[in-house]
């Protein structure tokens, strides 16, 4: 104890003049766009679970630690529900969280990626690593790179699209 005060004081002062590297929000457009391209390029999984994402807003890890059991659709009403477990707000509250599905297209979507295919399997059929390269590789083919859109920003995004909505 106190024989770091110097190198405390100076991360204290760098957390203050360094501004974080934030994730931008992504609008609806975009997301739509770069999940578009994602089921062009046959990539069924990665267009789920980032819509699930954006309409969810859920973060990086929650999306790619979603499985199969986790997603429960009523194809009689295109309603659903995602169901995350212990996520880090619901480890704080000691409870698992969910979330409802109510867009139809996202719906359907995760249907078709989920029916018949066993409950404990990944939702994404790669990596979590391949899923940040390959969210990459989305964003570069629509030329927004420079823009330093994250998985992250589907979350963002998906926020700030609906608190628009009222």
């Amino acid at each position: 104890k106190r024989s770091l005060v110097l190198s405390w004081n100076l991360l204290s002062v760098w957390g203050k003049l360094e501004m974080p590297a934030q994730a931008p929000p992504c609008t609806e457009q975009i997301a739509l766009g770069l999940c578009g391209m994602a089921l062009l390029s046959s990539r069924l999984d990665l267009a789920v679970v980032l819509l699930i994402g954006f309409h969810a807003f859920l973060r990086t890890g929650e999306m790619c630690l979603l499985k199969v059991g986790d997603v429960c659709i009523d194809s009689n009403k295109w309603r659903g529900i995602v169901s995350l477990g212990l996520t880090k707000t619901g480890k704080r509250k000691g409870a698992a969280e969910s979330v409802t599905l109510d867009d139809e297209c996202i719906c359907r979507l995760a249907f078709r990626l989920v029916r018949g295919r066993p409950l404990g399997e990944p939702l994404l059929l790669t990596t979590p690593s391949r899923f940040r390269r390959d969210f990459k590789a989305l964003v570069a083919a629509f030329g927004l790179a420079d823009w330093g859109f994250k998985p992250y920003s589907f979350r963002r995004g998906g926020a700030t699209s609906h608190l628009r909505c009222f």
